[in-house]
């Protein structure tokens, strides 16, 4: 079964509506940022919870919530509040922000630059980090001791290959930097596929 993740939804209801009517059967995971000023927040969040969505918290839910927290009626607050911060994959990763943790509470790092996809790389806690999106959606690669840095584009498949680390960075449901790129991924054993409204 093909998985469709996706994240930075802001509210964008003309997206997950076009989302929902390209893949109606698949499996979604909703990967951080779900509120925003994009559109109906409270339609978004109807159906990511009708459709059962696993959703996993971003830094709108978290730092953000009181900007928020007037459009969004209190059952759904607390649907919201019990979303995880950390999703668990064996071997990979889907990738943006990895949350550490510190004395005050949680920081966010970035993980768009070389020295703190290193960082991540080398977490002893790497296979429980934040899972958030990317504006320019592709991804990092450990292999012989080198990190590279790839840009998806749509359509695009990465097949997993043994031995290899990943950070996938998922893409922007409701705000990508250039029009053409990548909105979600298709998620499965072998490997993931960008896709996007052309793919």
């Amino acid at each position: 079964m093909k998985t469709v993740v996706f994240s930075d939804l802001h509210g964008n209801l003309p997206a997950l509506k076009a989302l929902q009517r390209q893949q109606p059967e698949d499996f979604w995971i909703c990967l951080g940022d779900v509120l925003g000023r994009k559109g109906d927040m409270m339609e978004c969040l109807e159906i990511l919870r009708s459709r059962k969505v696993p959703c996993v918290r971003g830094n709108h839910e978290v730092d953000l919530w009181r900007a928020y927290e007037p459009s969004v009626s209190q059952e759904m607050e607390q649907w919201i509040k019990s979303w995880p911060l950390i999703l668990r994959e064996d071997e990979t990763l889907l990738g943006h922000t990895w949350l550490e943790r510190v004395h005050t509470g949680f920081r966010f790092q970035r993980v768009e630059s070389l020295n703190n996809a290193e960082a991540m790389f080398a977490a002893e806690e790497f296979q429980r980090a934040f899972v958030g999106h990317s504006h320019r959606p592709g991804w990092w690669e450990k292999r012989e001791g080198l990190s590279v840095w790839n840009l998806a584009k749509t359509g695009q498949r990465l097949e997993w290959r043994p031995g290899v680390r990943y950070i996938v960075h998922v893409g922007s449901l409701g705000d990508p930097e250039f029009p053409g790129d990548p909105r979600w991924v298709f998620w499965d054993n072998e490997g993931v596929t960008w896709a996007g409204f052309t793919c």
